[in-house]
């Protein structure tokens, strides 16, 4: 049985960002298998006199318009022809295309000529799309769009519920047309809220090939900085290693593992070098790693990282291995991780040598209040860490952090830690030394090519500021050049990379 009837357009959304693994997801809730099947009251309603008369509903939760549709009711397939529109209600999830045909039977849609996937502010356009939404996999041909800053264009993409696979695409973080720079590659990985991921591939410059790597990633982890293979070498001067030159570089040997490397040639200290490779289990991370004179200050130890550099101090890792949990949602609380990291490791300037485990729980609440903008969230961690040497040390901090973003060209953040511990270890770099601490971070634009980040750390107890980083970033033709300043060390160093997209972040844990 057919039932037809005239369509309309639905009113135009603004044109936005995409999010595929948001889509996906609402995909697969929206036609789920053994969704209940529509019977012919429920189309007769749709059908009937009155507005209703120019869409059609399905099952209750879809719309359909177009200048004409048409509905299979034993069969449960509609078709749309003529800018056609599809709308699942319950994720504000869109489809447009000058053809749809949905099989709800089978789990399965089908959309062509000037295809637009639209969520929110996500949005994905592709010449003809194919989806398996029983499995939350299909195939879109002439696809372009953005994830979080990055711009794509690819002839060929494969979606899957965690990531977007492109044959020999492009992608680029310059919103300029044509972009100033871009990067081109026999396949890109796009993991949504993860990284970028891009293997055989060449970086542009004003139409110049720059340079062909292996392998080229980029971080797209909301509290991380952006990070990707250097495109060119970072140099400076600190008291430490004097003048220096050194590179990071990412290896992506398969989609569900990275390797990074960073190395650092000193005139004072020789080759200082830390290499770490990750795999993706489905369940979080596993690293493995091993440095040669790695500084603290890259060594990630959360809450317990301020105790970190107000000392001068190295560390060898020889080697250390660890698994984290992906982040695990604790109902209406908040959010919580965990971390269990063991090897061996050799401190400078103490000369201890020793094996370590330790085991981290750290839990970040939801949002106590919002004041004008302005959010207050509660922080929590505890560690025990274990050593050869028979002893053990235990630690515990919480406190508060404040963040506020008035504008697009200024963020805010402030936080209070309260520290603790007892038992005692073989490693100065394992000691509680803060016991109270204030941390400011800022960042903003200065006019539309210049930014300015500051970090400033105030140890309440003692009344000092044991850490303080200032950065002042020239932005041209979508690349960074940066110029910064820490006070450990006595470090001046300058940089360039890719351009920092999306909103400003403020610095901080």
């Amino acid at each position: 049985m057919l039932a037809r009837a005239p369509g309309r357009l639905l009113p135009g959304s603004p044109r936005s960002r995409v999010a595929p693994q948001a889509i996906v997801c609402a995909l697969a809730l929206a036609f789920a298998a053994g969704a209940p099947r529509a019977d012919s009251t429920a189309a007769g309603d749709a059908l009937g006199g009155g507005p209703g008369a120019n869409q059609l509903l399905v099952e209750r939760k879809y719309r359909i318009t177009a200048r004409e549709v048409t509905y299979d009711l034993e069969r449960r397939r509609a078709h749309a022809e003529g800018d056609a529109v599809l709308t699942y209600e319950g994720q504000e999830l869109q489809f447009r295309a000058d053809v749809i045909d949905a099989d709800l039977e089978a789990g399965t849609i089908a959309a062509a000529g000037n295809v637009r996937l639209q969520q929110g502010q996500n949005r994905l356009d592709a010449g003809a799309v194919n989806y398996d939404l029983e499995h939350r996999t299909g195939a879109l041909e002439q696809a372009h769009g953005q994830v979080q800053g990055i711009y794509f264009t690819a002839p060929f993409l494969r979606a899957t519920p965690k990531q977007l696979v492109l044959s020999n695409g492009s992608f680029t973080t310059c919103e300029r047309s044509p972009p100033d720079y871009h990067v081109t590659a026999g396949e890109i990985i796009v993991r949504p809220g993860d990284r970028i991921i891009s293997r055989k591939s060449a970086v542009w410059f004003k139409g110049h090939r720059l340079v062909t790597l292996p392998t080229f990633g980029v971080s797209l982890r909301k509290r991380q900085r952006q990070r990707a293979t250097a495109l060119a070498p970072i140099g400076g001067y600190s008291r430490r290693d004097g003048a220096f030159a050194g590179e990071h570089y990412t290896i992506l040997p398969s989609a569900p593992a990275a390797v990074e490397l960073d190395a650092r040639y000193t005139t004072r200290r020789g080759i200082r070098a830390f290499g770490r490779g990750e795999f993706y289990p489905r369940w979080g991370v596993v690293s493995v790693g091993a440095g040669r004179r790695e500084d603290l200050t890259a060594s990630d130890l959360g809450l317990f990282a301020p105790a970190e550099p107000i000392r001068d101090l190295t560390l060898d890792r020889l080697p250390e291995i660890a698994v984290a949990s992906d982040v695990v949602p604790l109902a209406e609380w908040g959010t919580a991780t965990a971390r269990i990291a063991a090897g061996r490791y050799f401190e400078l300037p103490s000369r201890v040598r020793a094996s370590r485990a330790a085991a981290d729980l750290y839990f970040e609440g939801r949002a106590i209040c919002r004041i004008k903008g302005m959010s207050v969230r509660s922080l929590a961690g505890v560690r025990g860490a274990w050593y050869d040497t028979g002893q053990h040390r235990g630690a515990f901090a919480y406190g508060l952090a404040a963040e506020s973003q008035p504008s697009d060209h200024f963020a805010v953040r402030v936080g209070y830690i309260e520290r603790g511990g007892s038992g005692a270890g073989p490693f100065v770099f394992d000691a509680i030394d803060i016991s109270r601490e204030l941390e400011l971070g800022l960042s903003s634009r200065l006019g539309a090519h210049w930014r300015t980040e500051i970090l400033a750390r105030h140890d309440l107890a003692r009344g000092t500021f044991p850490v303080l980083n200032i950065a002042v970033i020239r932005v041209a033709h979508c690349l960074e050049y940066g110029v910064t300043w820490r006070k450990v060390g006595g470090e001046f160093g300058l940089h360039i990379g890719l351009a920092q997209t999306g909103q400003l972040k403020a610095p901080g844990w």
